[in-house]
């Protein structure tokens, strides 16, 4: 699958920041965007057509359980993964997360990625051949190449010889997006695209979680890549969301909206708050949940009290469309000439 991106406006208070569209066979995603990570294909408990209708652009599925369960014969009689989840916009593809290799061995270049097999427990091997076959049968718009994540304080030696390993991965799928790796070594994320060559755009991983030290490496990856190519990662939290977004990332996954639902939180006047708080007891202010729907912030402490998951799918519509009409506004300050 081919994507191009097209850069439309630069802001002119951060030179990192820019909107762009993101073309892809189908659809556009226009960026900067945050794209919901479908664990097993879905952003539970929201709906394909729920998810479209509060501005999600595009999806990010892991292929690997869905070419179990469902399998692949079914993805292949549907064309698409994207058709089979009912999802008519692009969508991102990936093979698992795998844990942190910490024991790196010289030959898994030709063994590939050792795994437990969803469902059924199974252990097993994955080469960046057999993995560029999964995607091909999934056919989504990006298709992300085999890696797998370092220990980020490994011992340099190790850290060298897993980015070897994941350059072996990527050259044997082929894919027309690269990953990004090498964790606190500029030198080696330097080495990791060269390797690699140009491609459709970067997913920047091996990142730690320390916020500081998670600013620092992505900033610095960034200043390796080509300033016309689209860049994504992952995001585990709000900050990392914003900091991504600040230092210029174009696209940006996260389960982080739906994950603060099924939490019983929200965003209130730009704050997380918890809905469950006993101020929110016998509060009569409303929030939006859609453009249509608003609902006494009372009626969701309620909810939360309960554990009902009607609270979690109201909170998970109104995290996701605060998040994307956060980036509607970021996309459309940009644009905003002086």
């Amino acid at each position: 699958m081919v994507s191009t991106f097209e850069i439309q406006q630069v802001s002119l208070t951060n030179k990192h920041v820019r909107s762009g569209i993101l073309h892809t066979s189908s659809g556009i995603i226009k960026t900067p965007a945050v794209i919901p990570y479908a664990k097993n294909g879905l952003v539970s408990p929201l709906t394909s057509e729920e998810l479209r209708e509060i501005g999600c652009q595009s999806l990010a599925v892991n292929i690997l359980p869905l070419s179990i369960q469902p399998g692949t014969q079914t993805l292949e009689s549907c064309d698409s993964v994207g058709s089979f989840l009912n999802w008519a916009g692009p969508v991102i593809s990936f093979v698992d997360q795998f844990s942190s290799l910490e024991k790196v061995k010289k030959n898994a270049g030709e063994l590939g990625v050792r795994y437990e097999e969803p469902y059924s427990g199974a252990h097993k091997r994955i080469t960046g051949k057999q993995a560029q076959q999964l995607q091909q049968i999934g056919q989504a718009d990006i298709q992300l190449p085999l890696f797998q994540n370092a220990y980020y304080y490994a011992p340099v030696d190790d850290l060298k010889t897993a980015l070897k390993i994941n350059i072996q991965w990527q050259q044997q799928g082929e894919s027309s997006w690269g990953v990004i790796g090498g964790a606190g070594l500029k030198e080696l994320r330097k080495l990791n695209y060269q390797q690699i060559g140009s491609k459709d755009g970067y997913l920047i991983t091996n990142l730690p979680d320390e916020q500081t030290e998670w600013q620092r490496i992505v900033h610095e990856t960034i200043e390796i890549l080509p300033n016309d190519k689209p860049r994504m990662l992952a995001a585990t939290s709000n900050e990392q969301i914003k900091l991504a977004l600040l230092a210029g990332v174009d696209i940006i996954v996260t389960s982080i909206p739906i994950e603060m639902a099924h939490q019983g939180q929200t965003y209130i006047n730009n704050q997380i708050e918890k809905v469950s708080y006993e101020q929110y007891q016998n509060s009569q202010d409303k929030i939006n949940i859609t453009a249509q729907n608003e609902v006494n912030l009372s009626y969701l402490h309620y909810l939360s009290h309960i554990h009902s998951s009607v609270g979690d799918h109201l909170l998970g519509l109104r995290n996701w469309r605060w998040l994307n009409s956060y980036f509607n506004k970021v996309r459309s300050e940009i644009g905003i000439k002086s």
